[in-house]
């Protein structure tokens, strides 16, 4: 929030890497849920969601089944944490109706 109400910065995509995992973490970081929006222009949110999750699958492919397991209900914990709107709007692109 820094970057956006302190120094102005136009954010469009913010992703975590860590040895275990990738995430996108844009909505920890704005408050400007449709300006980033009209932002993210480089694919569809669909498919950004399935290429990190694809992506996950790879590293996390060697990991023991416990730590997977831990993993996997971080990230479901960290969706609810995403603009309910948004999530929705995702749900809907990568699943239908």
């Amino acid at each position: 929030m820094l970057y956006e109400a302190g120094w102005g910065k136009k954010l469009s995509y913010i992703f975590a890497f860590s040895t275990d995992e990738v995430a996108d973490v844009i909505w920890k970081y704005s408050v400007k849920s449709t300006e980033v929006m009209t932002r993210r222009k480089l694919c569809s949110e669909a498919v950004l969601a399935h290429l990190i999750y694809q992506l996950n699958l790879q590293i996390q492919g060697s990991l023991p089944q416990e730590r997977r397991k831990c993993l996997m209900e971080r990230s479901a914990d960290g969706r609810e944490m995403l603009v309910p709107q948004l999530y929705g709007r995702l749900c809907l692109a990568l699943y239908g109706s």
